[in-house]
C-alpha cells in the first residue's frame, strides 16, 4: 500500500474517562469533546470504539479518538484540516491499531487515510480512487470497499473494492444511479453490505462488494437510514416516523405502522437478536430526547429513557453504543454503552472477557483457578508467540519482549481450550 505524509498536530493523548449512568445507558465523557458532536463513529468489536469529532471552537480541526476498553480511556489525535468542510466524516477500524478514515474536502475528491498504529499513525493512501468518497468498510486486513458520491450524468455508482489492503482498487459492477441520488448510510452484516440513498433506494452486495443490486424502499427522500439484524431482516426508517421492513435482505420492503414512541434521529438493529431495535432522538433541550426499544421488528416501541440528547448509534456483536450529550448540556460529549446485553451473543462476549488490564503494557492478570493451566499468545495472523504453564497459585502473565500489536490469548485447562480473548499491547 502506498502512503504519503499527512500533517497532524499534537501527539496522541491517552485520557481516562469519567463514567456516569443515565437510565439503561452507562456514559463515559470523551475528554475535550463538545458541540457539535461526533462526525463519525463505529465499533470494531464489543470493546473497541473509533470515532471523530470537530474540535470545539476550532472548525478547521478534527479529532480522531479510539477506546479499546469500552470507554474507560481514550487515545485522541487532532488533525488540521484547514477548512470547515474538510474533515474526517467516516471511520472504520478492525481493532485498536488498524483503521481507515475518509477525509472529505468539499466538492474536491476525498482522501482515504489508513493507520496500523492507532490514532497517531494515519497517513494518506495514495492509491485510492479519485472520487468524492463517503464511506470505507473493511471485512478484514485485505478486503474492503469504498462508497463515493456519483458525479453528474454518471452511468454507474462509484463503488470500489480491494483485495490487497488498499494497494489497488477495482470498480464494482453496479446499477445506474438515478439523477441527483447520493449515498446516505453504509451498513454491514457479515459479508453483506447495504448503502441507503437520498432518493430512497438501497444498494446491496452479497459477494463482498463485487456486484451490487438496487431496490426501492418506497420512502423516497424521507429515507433516513437502514439497519439489519441479520443478512435477511432489516428496517428502513423515514424522517417522519415511517417504517419499512424487509425479510429478504432488502430486495422487497413492506410498510409497518409503528405503535409507541419511535425516536427519529438515529436507529440501530441489535445484530443476532430475534427482532430488537433501538431508536434515539437528539435535539438541544427538547422533550423528544431519549431512547426507545422494539423487540418485535419495529411494530411497537417502548420508551426506556428521556434524558439523553443522542446523536449517533451503532451496534456490533449484540452490544449497542451511542454518542451524545446529557439533557441541556452541549459541552461534554459522552460515549454511552447500553448497560444490558441485548442478544445471546452479547452475553457470551461479556462472559468471555476474563483478563485485565486490556489494553496492557507489560502484564496480564487472570482470575484465580483450582487447576493448573496453559496460556498461549497468538498474533493477528495465528502465529504462536508465547506459552505459559501456570500452577494454581499463578495468575500473572509477564509480556516483556512482546511487541506492540493485537493478539489472541487462549486459556487451556486439562488440555482443553476454555477461554479466548483479544488483547492489545500498547506502550
Amino acid at each position: 500500500m502506498r502512503f504519503s505524509t499527512l500533517l497532524f498536530t499534537v501527539a496522541v493523548v491517552a485520557t481516562p474517562a469519567t463514567a456516569q449512568a443515565q437510565g439503561p445507558w452507562v456514559g463515559s465523557v470523551i475528554p475535550g469533546a463538545g458541540a457539535p458532536g461526533a462526525a463519525s463513529f463505529m465499533l470494531a468489536s464489543a470493546q473497541v470504539v473509533w470515532g471523530s469529532y470537530i474540535t470545539p471552537g476550532r472548525l478547521i480541526d478534527c479529532t480522531v479518538f479510539c477506546s479499546v476498553n469500552s470507554g474507560q480511556s481514550f487515545l485522541q489525535q487532532r488533525v488540521i484540516t484547514s477548512s470547515p468542510d474538510n474533515r474526517i466524516d467516516d471511520i472504520w477500524g478492525l481493532d485498536g491499531l488498524r483503521a481507515w478514515a475518509i477525509r472529505t474536502r468539499g466538492t474536491a475528491p476525498s482522501l482515504l487515510l489508513a493507520t496500523t498504529t492507532g490514532p497517531a499513525g494515519f497517513s494518506v493512501v495514495a492509491s485510492a480512487p479519485s472520487a468524492r468518497l463517503q464511506f470505507v468498510r473493511f471485512l478484514n486486513a485485505t478486503t474492503g470497499i469504498l462508497v463515493a458520491r456519483p458525479e453528474a450524468n454518471a452511468t454507474t455508482w462509484p463503488l470500489f473494492r480491494t483485495d490487497d489492503g488498499g494497494a489497488t482498487w477495482v470498480t464494482s459492477t453496479t446499477p445506474t444511479p438515478v439523477a441527483g441520488d447520493y449515498p446516505l448510510t453504509c451498513t454491514q452484516v457479515g459479508n453483506t453490505f447495504w448503502v441507503s440513498t437520498y432518493l430512497g433506494y438501497v444498494l446491496r452486495s452479497t459477494d463482498e462488494g463485487r456486484t451490487w443490486t438496487s431496490a426501492d424502499t418506497g420512502l423516497g427522500t424521507s429515507l433516513r437510514e437502514v439497519s439489519f439484524r441479520s443478512v435477511l431482516n432489516g428496517l428502513a426508517f423515514g424522517d417522519a416516523g415511517q417504517l419499512r421492513r424487509t425479510s429478504d435482505g432488502g430486495q422487497n420492503w413492506i410498510m409497518v405502522t409503528p405503535q409507541g414512541p419511535l425516536r427519529l434521529t438515529k436507529a440501530t438493529a441489535v445484530e443476532g437478536s430475534a427482532g430488537t431495535y433501538l431508536s434515539v432522538a437528539g435535539e438541544w433541550n427538547s422533550a423528544q430526547n431519549g431512547t426507545s426499544i422494539s423487540t418485535d421488528d419495529g411494530a411497537t416501541w417502548v420508551e426506556v429513557e428521556s434524558s439523553i440528547n443522542m446523536q449517533r448509534l451503532v451496534s456490533r456483536e449484540g452490544v449497542v453504543y451511542g454518542t451524545g450529550f446529557p439533557f441541556g448540556n452541549n459541552t461534554t460529549m459522552t460515549l454511552y454503552k447500553y448497560a444490558s446485553p441485548l442478544s445471546t451473543r452479547a452475553r457470551q462476549q461479556e462472559r468471555a472477557s476474563f483478563c485485565f488490564p486490556n489494553p496492557t503494557a507489560d502484564v496480564i492478570n487472570l482470575p484465580a483457578a483450582s487447576e493448573t493451566r496453559t496460556v498461549r499468545l497468538y498474533d493477528a495472523v495465528g502465529r504462536l508467540h508465547r506459552t505459559w504453564e501456570l500452577d494454581r497459585a499463578e495468575n500473572v502473565l509477564h509480556l516483556d519482549g512482546v511487541a506492540l500489536g493485537v493478539y489472541q490469548l487462549h486459556l487451556f485447562e486439562q488440555n482443553k481450550a476454555i477461554r479466548v480473548q483479544q488483547i492489545v499491547v500498547q506502550r
